[in-house]
């Protein structure tokens, strides 16, 4: 059971969106106001830490999530999110 099955109110106010294999879904350190959960297609999570070169931390896959964190707790994104593939 995936996370819409589990959710219906979630579900119910999903916008579906599509991404191009490198475009940047969400950038750290801009504020949150969505969510987003992984359909199809991989992204990359990277995080840059004192001024140094963002480093590649995790993968996500279709089913996973990300977002929650800013939009919960109204703080800035901690992560970039990059479409590794076309992304859904």
């Amino acid at each position: 059971m995936n996370l819409m099955d589990q959710h219906p109110l979630l579900a119910s106010n999903v916008i579906p969106t599509n991404y191009k294999a490198g475009q940047v879904v969400i950038a750290q350190g801009d504020p949150g106001s969505e969510f987003f959960v992984i359909k199809s297609g991989t992204a990359t999570v990277s995080i840059a830490q004192d001024d140094q070169a963002a480093q590649q931390v995790a993968t996500l896959t279709a089913g996973d999530y990300f977002g929650e964190a800013a939009l919960l707790r109204d703080e800035p994104r901690t992560a970039t999110i990059t479409a590794a593939t076309n992304l859904s």
